[in-house]
This record gives structure tokens, sequence and C-alpha cells, in this order.
């Protein structure tokens, strides 16, 4: 799955209300829920980059950039997945 203009736009939105002016938190899902979305988040990110640097590679286009993306994102995703093993 992609994400939209307008999942980003939301995306976008929610985190000004995270960091708004006063610091407080303004956010109505659960810390639980919003793991769930990071990580379906990133794990589409990740699928939809494979996908690019295959197409890439099947072209015959130089791919590396994007390669080296898909591999910067899986040791986000990674860090992301022992942080939270972490925290509990």
């Amino acid at each position: 799955m992609k994400i939209t203009k307008e999942r980003l736009k939301e995306i976008i939105k929610e985190e000004i209300a995270l960091n708004d002016e006063d610091n407080t938190v303004t956010e109505n899902r659960s810390i639980d829920q919003i793991v769930d979305d990071m990580e379906k988040s990133f794990g589409d990110a990740h699928k939809d980059l494979q996908t690019f640097v295959l197409s890439l590679k099947q072209s015959g286009m130089d791919f590396q950039n994007a390669e080296a993306q898909v591999k910067a994102l899986e040791n986000v995703i990674l860090n992301l997945q022992k942080s939270l093993q972490a925290a509990g």
C-alpha cells in the first residue's frame, strides 16, 4: 500500500499537533495504536522501496542509491523494534 498525498497530509498534521508550541500531546490515539501505525507505515514504505528497486533493476537503470535507501529503512525498522522491545 502506498502512502497517498492525503495520508501524508494527515501525518504532517498529526506531527504538528504533537509538537505544538506548549509541547502538550494532543493525539487521540493510544501509544500502542501509534506504535502499530508506525510499524505498518514503515513496513509499507519498505515494501514500496523494494518494489521500486526491483523495477529499476529490471529496467536496467542504476538502482544502487535506491537499494541503499532500502537498507537504511531496514535499519530504522530494526532499531525501532529493538527500542520498543527494550521499553517493554
